[in-house]
């Protein structure tokens, strides 16, 4: 929603234990105020990252660039360690 409004500048970042158990946010734009509810309620409800990369957002608002944030941590996870380098292996081979 920032980009279809032309308010780019900003950013969202994650403290996190390698698990994905939440420890902090900080919201850092236009709109944070709207932004940090839902960063607030997973650490109250002990939520991991991975939790509210898998929920549902509405698209196009504001809110679909925390959804994107926990995205990018989750993928990380993923594709960090034993798991991640099984995936790479499968996908090189599918090339």
């Amino acid at each position: 929603r920032a980009r279809t409004e032309g308010g780019t500048a900003g950013f969202i970042k994650l403290v996190h234990k390698k698990n994905g158990e939440l420890l902090g946010a900080t919201v850092v734009a236009e709109r944070a105020g709207e932004m940090i509810h839902e960063w607030i309620i997973a650490l109250d409800r002990g939520l991991k990252v991975g939790d509210l990369a898998a929920s549902i957002h509405v698209y196009p608002t504001y809110s679909m660039g925390s959804m994107q944030a926990a995205a990018a941590v989750r993928v990380a996870q993923l594709l960090g360690g034993a798991s991640g380098k099984v995936m790479r292996g499968l996908a090189r081979l599918s090339r």
